[in-house]
């Protein structure tokens, strides 16, 4: 089983009170709910609290768990891009981990990347393999 270490309570704390504020509406809504944005998009915001939930925050306000592991560890991994002290948080990788065939463990989309466009995550979420537990894999 891929082991996920657990973040300091206090450590998110800190990094979320010290988050400023934004003309960026992700950071904003994190901030509005006291959380550390991991990633965002459309639907909302993926949010790291400062008990080490990942939440899924709407823009209508509405909050709730985010219960897909593949989800909450790829959120994870993008949020680590904006805050690296995240990066001891991610799974770690097993032995038996397979190698990401979508990227071949680069950890970047090659579609994409081959056109010359940016920000476009793997399906890896960057990690380069992908970790057991993570449904369909």
């Amino acid at each position: 089983m891929t082991q996920r270490p657990q973040a300091s309570v206090a450590e998110l704390a800190d990094a979320i009170d010290s988050l400023a504020p934004s003309s960026d509406p992700v950071t904003e809504l994190a901030r509005k709910h006291s959380s550390l944005p991991l990633s965002g998009d459309m639907g909302g915001v993926i949010a790291l609290t400062k008990s080490g939930d990942i939440v899924c925050l709407s823009w209508e306000g509405d909050v709730g768990p985010l219960d897909d592991v593949r989800t909450r560890d790829v959120a994870l991994a993008v949020g680590c891009k904006r805050f690296p002290f995240l990066e001891r948080f991610l799974p770690r990788r097993e032995p038996m981990d397979p190698t990401c065939p979508v990227c071949e463990g680069s950890g970047v989309e090659p579609l994409t990347a081959n056109v010359g466009l940016e920000g476009i995550v793997c399906w890896c979420g960057g990690l380069g393999w992908i970790p057991s537990d993570w449904p369909n894999r």
